[in-house]
């Protein structure tokens, strides 16, 4: 009996994997994570608000990943990755919950936090700059590969591996992607940079890849205002000095001469 309810519910599960696996997006198209700045804090310094808040934060992603044909690959905490079937999907995805994300009734406690907390937009008393969790995202684009990993969907390849690396490299209220695919959203769909404002980041050294990336980040047009500092400087896994260390420099002359 025992024997038999394990084979049956290992069966169930394997059908329900390859069903997912099916229903999963391949081909061209545009993978984005999102994550909420300084969470591990969050959990500890608001251990009864922050529950509640990631769950405020969790609808709201899930009813716009509806609303612009996006499909939700997995969660892991408070990151979300999710494939879109076009960069401006995805562009217009980021712009809205960041938009949304001034509307939530977050947990009061968060509101007053030294990192969450509200303000308004510069010469407008009825519009607000910031207000509750701050979500970065980064996004890349082209072949998209299903995989099944250890009982889960998941996405191999390069565009998984870049689209994380400059996720990492956002800020809270940045969606950030690379210059390359900005041209490409400018060519397919230009009226989604519309109420869009682009800003240039500059050549970024990522995790992983030798040559640094041309990234820039988008904020709705209306929150322009808000300031952010530079991304994190990567740093030598040997010294744990910033990437262009000297010695680490003059090592990698050496060895590539």
């Amino acid at each position: 009996g025992l024997l038999m309810f394990l084979c049956v519910r290992r069966l169930r599960k394997f059908r329900a994997m390859q069903k997912r696996l099916a229903e999963a997006p391949r081909g061209r198209g545009c993978l984005l994570f999102t994550d909420i700045q300084d969470s591990t804090r969050l959990w500890t310094a608001y251990p009864t608000d922050f529950p509640l808040a990631l769950q405020l934060h969790n609808k709201l992603l899930r009813k716009y990943i509806k609303r612009f044909s996006g499909f939700e690959v997995k969660t892991q905490g408070d990151t979300f990755m999710i494939i879109f079937p076009n960069l401006g999907c995805a562009v217009r995805f980021g712009m809205t919950v960041q938009r949304k994300l001034l509307e939530v009734d977050w947990p009061p406690g968060l509101l007053f936090d030294e990192d969450q907390y509200t303000e308004l937009c510069p010469g407008n008393p009825n519009a607000f700059l910031w207000r509750g969790l701050r979500l970065r995202m980064g996004l890349h684009y082209g072949q998209l590969l299903p995989v099944i990993e250890r009982g889960v969907l998941d996405y191999s390849g390069n565009v998984v591996n870049l689209a994380a690396r400059i996720e990492a490299k956002a800020r809270g209220g940045q969606l950030c992607l690379t210059s390359g695919a900005l041209e490409e959203l400018r060519q397919q769909r230009p009226e989604t940079l519309e109420d869009v404002t682009v800003v240039e980041m500059g050549p970024v050294r990522l995790r992983g890849y030798t040559d640094p990336q041309n990234l820039v980040y988008l904020v709705p047009l209306e929150l322009a205002a808000r300031s952010f500092p530079p991304p994190k400087e990567l740093a030598c896994d040997r010294c744990q000095m910033p990437l262009s260390c000297p010695k680490c420099d003059e090592g990698r002359s050496r060895r590539n001469s």
